[in-house]
């Protein structure tokens, strides 16, 4: 169980940075940079903390495994409302996922309207949850859909943060980013970025060390256990992408650098 808390403490922040340029868009440029990543981090760290807490407090009172139960014994008349609080959770959570979910579809140029994906993904997740329910061990299956997430989310991250900050200094072009793949100054595919998220992948596998025996790496076996995986996934993708930009495998724009040519300039010079 203790894999699974880690899993659960590491992937809950790393995971929700996919989701940011969703949301951060609708901020006036106003706002100080560092308000607006107090408010972010504290608003996820401080919550999750107390609620951390307070369930392990609430976990001592009782002697039964089923979550539902001990809230009844340790509130008694109380239990309903804070029962309605749990299951207002996880609906606030997969309001911004359905939201990010159709976001990620209009990136790749899916023609499904909104409100039928919506249904689609809220199908699906019925479906998922369902089987976790009956599954004959929720931890196994918790433990390996985390990883899973985890395993591409932590490298993916680390190529996301030095291509911007480092690489391109946060600045980005975006209308190379709507151009067609011939003609834009981002090129098509940035395949030093996919080699540097395969390789943060093996090293993720390497030191991870899940529930089961597929999801449990050579270097963490040999650790005994101890589970590095997200740290060695970030540092072993960052590293490689910046060291192969260094060595010239990718510019500023993302991909090779490409020859192209001159546009005539016969119109501006009247010849």
């Amino acid at each position: 169980m203790s894999q699974v808390m880690t899993a659960i403490g590491i992937g809950w922040g790393i995971t929700w940075l996919a989701y940011a340029s969703d949301y951060s868009r609708f901020v006036p440029r106003s706002v100080p940079r560092g308000r607006l990543f107090w408010a972010g981090a504290l608003g996820q760290f401080v919550p999750v903390l107390w609620l951390g807490v307070l369930g392990a407090s609430i976990a001592t009172t009782g002697t039964g495994a089923d979550p539902a139960v001990i809230i009844v014994q340790t509130f008694g008349a109380l239990a309903v409302p804070v029962l309605l609080l749990v299951i207002h959770g996880p609906i606030a959570t997969n309001i911004l996922n359905v939201y990010s979910m159709s976001v990620s579809a209009l990136a790749l140029d899916i023609k499904i309207p909104r409100h039928v994906l919506t249904v689609i993904v809220g199908v699906l997740a019925t479906v998922f949850t369902i089987y976790l329910v009956f599954a004959g061990s929720v931890a196994e299956q918790l433990d390996a859909w985390l990883v899973g997430v985890v395993a591409w989310v932590s490298p993916w991250a680390a190529i996301m943060l030095v291509h911007f900050y480092v690489i391109r200094r946060e600045n980005i072009d975006i209308e190379a980013l709507y151009q067609p793949s011939n003609e834009s100054r981002v090129g098509d595919v940035n395949w030093a970025a996919m080699a540097s998220l395969l390789v943060g992948l093996v090293m993720t596998w390497l030191f991870l060390y899940g529930l089961i025996p597929p999801l449990q790496g050579a270097a963490a076996r040999a650790m005994n256990g101890l589970d590095l995986s997200w740290l060695a996934g970030m540092l072993s993708a960052g590293i490689l992408y910046f060291a192969l930009y260094k060595l010239g495998f990718v510019t500023r724009g993302g991909a090779p650098r490409r020859e192209t040519a001159e546009p005539s300039r016969a119109g501006s010079t009247g010849a």
